[in-house]
């Protein structure tokens, strides 16, 4: 064997212990284990924490809550002119709104319904129906455009004209007049669109 034959199986040994030695195997699984511990036991401690604040979040937020419901239950056994006027005036301005929007609707529809007089009664159905969705922009169309606009001034026929003509009997015109009209002449000039 020559001398680096020799030097080269020294190496290897050496290396081979070193890699291979059992005593720093063992170490170094201990040395993982005990990190791993550690790490877990950082790990609780957060979840703990974290679990914690949250219970004590959860719980100022229950007393909070039962708080503002004693208060609020403190309000109501004292009578308050201010409120209790606030509350009426913004029940009587709710109440006004809805039935605003609901007569300018039945209005859209009223308007749609007398400009197309001259279809059937299920187109003029259907314009009844997107007279009161949309009349946001027939009442502007009819008003602004048509009449303010080009001076032609709507003609009513009826409230909603379904029925074509004029019902004689007392009780039924009583329930059903506001659905009648008589037809005539100018509802071919109501056909802008067909010219």
């Amino acid at each position: 064997m020559s001398f680096f034959e020799q030097l080269q199986n020294k190496i290897s040994y050496t290396i081979h212990t070193i890699i291979s030695d059992p005593a720093a195997e063992q170490h170094a699984k201990e040395q993982k284990a005990k990190q791993d511990a550690d790490n877990a036991a950082i790990e609780k401690a957060k979840k703990d924490k974290n679990e914690s604040a949250l219970a004590a979040a959860q719980k100022k937020k229950a007393d909070d809550e039962a708080a503002a419901a004693v208060e609020k239950e403190k309000e109501r056994d004292t009578f308050d002119v201010t409120r209790g006027a606030t509350r009426t005036l913004n029940t009587i301005w709710a109440v006004i709104n809805y039935f605003l929007m609901l007569i300018l609707a039945l209005f859209g529809s009223s308007l749609a319904v007398n400009l197309n007089v001259y279809h059937d009664w299920p187109v003029r159905l259907l314009y009844a129906i997107y007279g009161f969705l949309f009349f946001f922009l027939v009442i502007p169309y009819v008003v602004l455009y048509r009449w303010w606009g080009y001076g032609l001034k709507p003609r009513f026929y009826a409230v909603l004209p379904m029925i074509p003509y004029k019902i004689n009997n007392y009780w039924l015109a009583f329930f059903f007049s506001w659905l009648s009209y008589k037809p005539d002449e100018e509802m071919e000039n109501l056909k802008e669109w067909l010219h």
